[in-house]
Order: structure tokens, then C-alpha cells, then sequence
């Protein structure tokens, strides 16, 4: 007998383990009584957050990449997504919803380390760090044709632009 339990259903707000057991309900009324087919209520521990992120990456410039980690925990959960320790805001083409990341026409501006927060009534959990690296092919731009004189020193300076390190 639960004390207090005398309406159509009943509601616990907030569980614990304690709480499992067989539940049953029994109706009474001037022509006798009826008592219904038990229930067994399963109670389990709740769970912080766990996070298994994806391998760093590189991707091509104008490229587009995406995370999809593996969360488990108990529920309701809150994602955060942070880059370089700053959160990332929902604008300029990054999309995510839940813990879902996506991004796409990826700029050098997207290098860096990417990290997921997941927050739960547990406790709050940060993700091992993933390392994006947006490549870009090199690019030189050098003099079409160069003229000396006879006898002077010859001097041809590229102007050479991409990601580091090259060989």
C-alpha cells in the first residue's frame, strides 16, 4: 500500500533505485473490489555522461566534415559544442542539432581543436579533444619572365602561400 495513492494513476516525480518493486492497482466500489495483474518497475542507476569522439581529420579547403560521437547516459542531456575553448554559435554554416556537427565550404578559419560538453542531471562531461586541420594546396605566384644582364647575380623570390609544414 502506497499512503497517499488514491487516485486514477499514480506519479512518483523524481526516482530512485529504491523505487523498483511490483506495483498493483486495486479498485473498490459498492460491488466489491478488483485488483489488476502486476507490474514490475525497473529502476536503473542513473548514468553520467559518456562521450567516444571521432579520429582528427583533414579536410580540403571548400571541403565539408562532420562529427557524430557516441553519447551514452542517462537522458535529458545538453550538448555544447566548443572550438579552441570558445563555443561555437549556431551561425556562418555550422549546423548542429542535439550533438550532431556538421560543417560545410570549410576555411582555414576552421582549424582547430573541437571539443563536445554533454551535461546531464548526473554531471557534466567534456570530450577528448579533436583536431581539425583544413588544408589548402600550395599556391605560388612568381615574375613570368625575369631579365638580367650578363655578370649580375640571379635572384628569383616566389611568393608561396598554403599550410605548413612544406617541402
Amino acid at each position: 500500500l502506497i499512503p497517499g495513492a488514491t487516485s486514477l494513476y499514480f506519479e512518483k516525480g523524481s526516482s530512485t533505485t529504491a523505487d523498483a518493486g511490483q506495483y498493483t492497482l486495486t479498485v473498490t466500489n459498492l460491488a466489491g473490489s478488483a485488483t489488476g495483474t502486476p507490474i514490475t518497475v525497473t529502476v536503473n542507476r542513473a548514468v553520467a555522461p559518456v562521450i567516444t569522439m571521432p579520429a582528427s581529420l583533414t579536410v580540403d579547403a571548400g571541403g565539408s566534415f562532420s562529427f557524430n560521437p557516441g553519447i551514452t547516459g542517462t537522458q535529458p542531456m545538453t550538448f555544447q559544442w566548443k572550438k579552441d575553448g570558445i563555443p561555437v554559435p549556431a551561425i556562418f554554416g555550422q549546423n548542429y542539432g542535439d550533438y550532431y556537427f556538421f560543417r560545410y565550404n570549410a576555411s582555414t578559419a576552421d582549424t582547430g581543436q573541437y571539443t563536445l560538453t554533454v551535461s546531464n542531471p548526473v554531471g557534466t562531461v567534456t570530450s577528448a579533444t579533436v583536431t581539425v586541420t583544413v588544408a589548402v594546396a600550395p599556391v605560388i605566384t612568381i615574375e613570368d619572365s625575369l631579365t638580367w644582364e650578363s655578370g649580375v647575380p640571379i635572384t628569383i623570390i616566389p611568393f608561396i602561400w598554403g599550410v605548413k609544414p612544406m617541402t
